[in-house]
């Protein structure tokens, strides 16, 4: 499937649709490099790629007249340089809380040593662009953070152009202070926390460490599509749960389901 980001609901809403989910998802997946990657799956009229070969962080950008996307690659479990990031779980500073200390230098570093804080500063300069954020797994982690950025930094890009930012099967990465300032700066509705049933990786680090989750909560197993509170959703998750339900592609094909059954009715 390529999406072309000009088709995603200009207002999702405070329940975003399936549909938007799946698309969104389908972003994240590009940025694996999968079935040709985001040039191929992403359909767009401009593209900026942020690597770096030595440590592995990758993230795209693709943009149109009308909407600017940022998609974040997560976790590749045979990268170190990607293990060592999601391991190294201490809390530091960010943004007026602290944040999981690995993902928050990795963002850092994205964001201003590999270009794009000043890439999507040139994309969002003329204030008529929605802005779209996507990752899972570690990407998720990723934007989320970037999300903090943007709300709560003065000297980054404003998130007044936000449309939404939808994370898929994201770990924990922020405390509860930084939590309740995102939250006070945006509507929680406008950052969708997508968690698949018995994937483990939502429930990590633990909230005995100091770890919280924002945004809203869409939680959903094989057979039911929910909307939870994430206190909630966290109660129906569990770490002894099976590693290989973290897979970006396990999303997918629920979420391809439930656009299937929307589409009948």
């Amino acid at each position: 499937m390529a999406v072309d980001i000009d088709s995603l609901d200009p207002d999702p809403g405070a329940l975003p649709s399936v549909e938007t989910l799946y698309a969104l998802g389908e972003c994240a997946a590009a940025a694996y490099g999968v079935f040709g990657g985001f040039p191929v799956r992403v359909r767009a009229a401009e593209y900026e790629s942020f690597r770096d070969d030595d440590s592995g962080e990758f993230a795209y950008g693709a943009s149109t007249t009308s909407n600017v996307l940022v998609a974040f690659r997560g976790t590749e479990f045979d990268d170190g340089g990607d293990l060592a990031t999601d391991l190294d779980t201490k809390l530091e500073a960010f943004c007026g809380g602290q944040a999981h200390r690995g993902i928050a230098r990795s963002f850092r570093h994205i964001w201003t040593e590999l270009g794009l804080e000043a890439w999507l500063r040139g994309q969002l300069a003329d204030g008529s662009r929605r802005l779209w954020i996507v990752g899972h797994s570690l990407g998720g982690g990723l934007a989320n953070l970037m999300l903090c950025e943007l709300a709560l930094s003065s000297s980054a890009p404003s998130a007044e152009r936000l449309a939404l930012a939808v994370t898929l099967g994201q770990p924990r990465v922020m405390d509860g202070a930084l939590r309740d300032r995102l939250h006070a700066a945006i509507d929680p509705a406008r950052f969708q926390r997508c968690d698949l049933h018995r994937d483990p990786i939502p429930c990590l680090p633990r909230r005995t460490r100091g770890f919280e989750h924002g945004g809203s909560c869409r939680f959903w197993h094989p057979y039911t599509l929910n909307w939870r509170t994430p206190k909630e959703a966290e109660r129906a998750l569990s770490v002894d749960d099976r590693l290989a339900e973290h897979n970006l592609g396990n999303y997918l094909k629920h979420l391809e389901r439930w656009v299937e059954i929307a589409s009948k009715g």
